[in-house]
């Protein structure tokens, strides 16, 4: 951990530079809006990393027979962004066997010490605390539609990777910034060294979360961000189930775009630039790329989003052959209801390709390489 503390720490001096240049652009308003709220977000980020390392190292002292404990056989969902992974994710978190982690433990209490503290008082103060925590639920109306927010939700565990610097979203405040671009492609582009501190740093946080939720429990993981890392997320953990799922570059384009717009515009600008859309559209092309080589040399279930809202039952089943996983009797009556639900489900999220003055022409150009998913064992282009 030590050299995570370091590689932390020094990405966080390094924020400086480039929150000041991703301030200036665009209209004066929109400038100072950013230069408000970046410096901001600077600092209390370096407050809950400050928070969060001293609860690593209270676990080091209290807790540390968490290094002891084995993470067997996880289930990985990956894929591409907006193609179900979060409906499938919560769908197979209700198995009681299972444990998740949430949006609360990735941002506020990734170490055991600060899920005592946090919990600890959530039980003495029951009540104030769960007003906190349905306040925390924080239901953004634009993104109640494009993906439901709650502090105690299941969630994507690659945010835990904020904490060193290895974190996708951050293009979204510092989209100029080529270090969290490459990201995108970290199997290939990202130092050896620096993969092995990224991926001993995640692997002690699921240590802990499994040695405070229970060490029999099977961890699930959802994070397509983690599809540019397949080969290093195989190296680490070579029992896991993966589970690729994938949708029509024409629905998932438009879709991503769409749910990074509100960030935009928080930080003030009304509209995605067309540079980040480009680079955008750039990483899920090598997204489709890299599922369709590492499915055509390891063993990954493919699941198209079509059949998680019509044959969820069916899709599920696969997957725990797939994962020689015996469900419980409970998660079986909570399945049936939530496929029953899927069948019946709208998406109140509203978004199209010519929104971004994007067309079916120029998508189908971009992603001709690699869509329809090629499974077959071929070589699949570089983009």
């Amino acid at each position: 951990m030590l050299a995570a503390f370091v590689k932390s720490w020094w990405g966080y001096l390094l924020l400086v530079p480039q929150v000041i240049r991703a301030i200036p652009g665009g209209s004066t308003t929109s400038t100072l809006k950013r230069a408000a709220l970046l410096p901001l977000g600077w600092a209390a980020f370096g407050l809950l990393n400050a928070i969060h390392w001293l609860g690593f190292l209270f676990d080091e002292i209290l807790f540390p027979g968490y290094r002891k404990v084995r993470i067997a056989a996880p289930i990985e969902i990956v894929g591409v962004p907006r193609s179900g992974t979060t409906f499938l994710q919560r769908a197979l978190a209700t198995e009681p066997k299972f444990t998740t982690l949430t949006l609360f433990e990735c941002v506020l209490a990734p170490s055991i010490t600060e899920r005592y503290v946090w919990f600890g008082l959530g039980r003495l103060f029951s009540r104030v605390f769960g007003r906190l925590v349905s306040a925390g639920r924080f239901r953004v109306d634009r993104m109640e539609a494009i993906h439901p927010i709650g502090l105690d939700e299941p969630e994507e565990d690659f945010i835990l990777l904020l904490w060193v610097h290895a974190c996708f979203l951050a293009v979204v405040p510092l989209p100029a910034e080529d270090r969290y671009w490459r990201l995108a492609r970290f199997d290939q582009l990202e130092p050896a060294r620096s993969r092995q501190i990224v991926f001993d740093f995640y692997e002690r946080c699921l240590q802990r979360h499994l040695f405070y939720h229970g060490k029999d429990r099977r961890l699930l993981s959802k994070n397509p961000s983690f599809t540019p890392m397949l080969r290093s997320l195989r190296e680490r953990f070579p029992d896991a189930t993966m589970v690729g799922c994938v949708r029509a570059p024409v629905k998932t384009v438009p879709s991503q775009l769409s749910s990074l717009l509100p960030a935009f515009e928080m930080l003030g600008n009304g509209e995605i630039p067309r540079p980040f859309q480009r680079r955008m559209i750039d990483a899920l092309v090598h997204y489709y790329a890299e599922l369709a080589q590492f499915a055509s040399e390891d063993d990954i279930k493919i699941v198209e989003m079509e059949r998680l809202s019509s044959e969820l039952e069916s899709v599920v089943a696969e997957i725990f052959d797939h994962a020689a996983h015996r469900p419980s009797e409970t998660f079986q009556a909570k399945l049936a209801a939530l496929g029953s639900g899927g069948r019946n489900y709208q998406s109140a999220h509203r978004y199209s390709l010519p929104d971004f003055d994007l067309t079916e022409a120029e998508i189908g150009r971009s992603f001709s390489g690699v869509w329809p998913l090629s499974l077959a064992p071929v070589a699949v282009r570089d983009v």
